[in-house]
């Protein structure tokens, strides 16, 4: 073997020896750490003036894997095809520069001088990837109900989060809850005084980011607001049916008007009444939810429960397909008078329910630091406008019914022409009051008057 193969030979099992080495100096705490963050550049600290005396040759490996090699005779570095052109070396101290770093370039890197074992170091390389802006998101803005709010980063990796409220750090209390990692934070049974700005700052090694939501907690929780809307949808419904009552009573002239018309109006009115009534009492049942059970609470539901039963028996009067003799109770006098009147009276509660529940959702308008958007126009047109047409209407019946009056007492008084105005009368009312023979009225006799009337 010549002198240049046996060299040759000895370098090799050197290398061999010291990737070794390397491999088993993984386990071992490094003599220094340095943190990069993805794309940039690091550099990795060389040797002290002590270390870096009579160098001959220095090395540089990533676990086991070589780097380079730099001799001291050619002072030229000789980078391996993965480093070759995103490194720097530096000769002055065996400092070595990296160039556009990745998370793959995460490790444990080892520089030797000499091929010593006894002169060399161990760096610890930690890569993070920059945070990106983060983002706050929640899921309620509403008085008394708990509030979460989540702080997303959607690239990097966080090493920790912090949550302020007016440049004051939240820590884990009563009135706020952290998540185990801080990401989350929750704030129980919010209350005006939980309105402000929120920051969540996140960091890591390399970055840190803030991000800032301005909390504004409206009034209205969401059983009230639920509430609200359904109480503005039975007052609808309830002045629909009076609007509708009246304009029955208004009509004088029955050759206008078939009794079919008249029959299938009722009942449009009563389905209508149905409605409301099962409408008002969801509005009542999410008020029970939000406020608890009072005494007018239960009271209110009880009454929408009747009157949605005499609702039901009064559909049931007017409808060929209910049984005779079921049929036949209900057109008892006590019946049908109950009957006649429940459609109306239902109107009439319903709208006044629907008034009070929409006054009192407007109490919960001050516990929050922020009105809720139209809240106070919205109740005001829906409680406003009813009043006015209803009152309108009424106005008009009333004036139309002293008319009418004044126009009876002018006339002379007719046997003949009054029972003539009083069949028209009954047939103009808009309930199910007609002529039977349950009711003590003779359709034979009747019929005998207006023959002899005629005559």
């Amino acid at each position: 073997m010549s002198a240049t193969n046996f060299c040759t030979f000895i370098q090799a099992a050197l290398l061999l020896g010291l990737d070794a080495v390397a491999a088993q100096s993984e386990t071992q705490n490094p003599s220094k750490s340095v943190v990069g963050a993805v794309g940039s550049s690091v550099l990795l600290p060389g040797f002290s003036d002590e270390d870096y005396k009579n160098v001959d040759h220095v090395r540089w490996a990533m676990s086991g894997r070589q780097i380079l090699n730099y001799y001291t005779v050619t002072q030229i570095p000789t980078f391996t095809d993965l480093y070759r052109n995103r490194c720097t070396f530096y000769s002055v101290n065996g400092s070595l520069l990296l160039k556009n770093i990745t998370l793959k370039d995460n490790g444990l890197y080892m520089a030797q001088v000499n091929l010593n074992a006894n002169r060399s170091k161990l760096i610890k390389l930690n890569i993070f990837e920059p945070l990106s802006e983060p983002l706050i998101f929640s899921n309620s803005s509403f008085v008394d109900t708990s509030i979460a709010f989540v702080c997303q980063v959607s690239a990097g990796k966080t090493s920790s989060i912090l949550w302020w409220k007016d440049d004051n750090v939240i820590t884990n209390g009563q009135r706020y809850q952290l998540a185990e990692d801080n990401r989350t934070m929750v704030i129980y049974n919010a209350i005006k005084s939980d309105c402000g700005v929120y920051t969540c700052t996140a960091e890591n090694a390399v970055s840190k980011k803030n991000v800032s939501h301005s909390l504004a907690i409206y009034g209205l929780p969401p059983l009230i607001h639920r509430t609200m809307v359904l109480s503005i949808v039975a007052l609808i419904f309830a002045t629909a049916i009076i609007f509708g009552i009246i304009l029955l009573c208004l009509h004088k002239d029955r050759k206008n008007i078939s009794i079919d018309f008249h029959g299938n109006a009722l009942l449009s009115l009563q389905f209508a009444a149905m409605i409301s009534l099962v409408i008002l009492f969801a509005a009542v049942m999410f008020w029970l939810l939000s406020e608890g059970i009072s005494v007018i609470t239960v009271i209110t539901l009880v009454i929408l429960c009747l009157l949605l039963i005499f609702n039901v028996l009064s559909t049931c009067s007017m409808n060929d397909w209910v049984m005779k003799r079921f049929k036949d109770i209900l057109n008892s006098t006590f019946c049908r008078v109950m009957l006649d009147v429940v459609t109306p009276m239902s109107g009439i509660i319903v709208m006044l329910a629907s008034i009070v529940l929409l006054v009192e959702t407007m109490s919960h308008a001050d516990k929050g630091c922020e009105a809720s958007p139209g809240l106070h126009l919205s109740i005001s047109f829906a409680v406003g406008i009813p009043i006015v047409v209803s009152l309108s209407v009424f106005v008009i019946y009333v004036q139309k019914y002293r008319k009418q009056r004044q126009n009876q007492e002018a006339t002379p008084a007719n046997p003949c022409e009054e029972a003539q105005g009083h069949s028209e009368t009954s047939e103009a009312m808009p309930l199910q009051a007609t002529a039977s023979e349950g009711d003590g009225v003779n359709p034979r006799n009747a019929v005998n008057g207006e023959e002899s009337c005629q005559n």
